[in-house]
């Protein structure tokens, strides 16, 4: 496979090579296509989420917050976080 890079593209492999960042120009390209496949799994991941979200709202599942309750959500959070922290070993 023959790959045509932009020259600032190119300017940017060869940096990194003489650097000593990578040993050869295939492996910054090996590395760039690892990261581009991580990057979609994420957003994968992500329109998961967003899709499940939407689903959520269609079905009428959610709670609507407003400044009262909304302290009272965060005040939870944070007194479940700090028991968390308490309670979990640390590394």
């Amino acid at each position: 496979m023959e790959v045509q890079l932009t020259g600032s593209q190119e300017a940017f492999v060869n940096r990194s090579v003489e650097s000593g960042r990578f040993a050869s120009p295939d492996d910054a390209v090996r590395e760039a296509l690892d990261l581009l496949a991580r990057h979609e799994l994420e957003l994968q991941r992500l329109r998961g989420f967003v899709q499940e979200g939407i689903a959520d709202l269609d079905a009428g599942e959610f709670e609507e917050f407003s400044d009262g309750n909304l302290h009272e959500l965060f005040d939870g959070v944070v007194s479940r976080g700090r028991t968390r922290l308490a309670i979990e070993p640390r590394s």
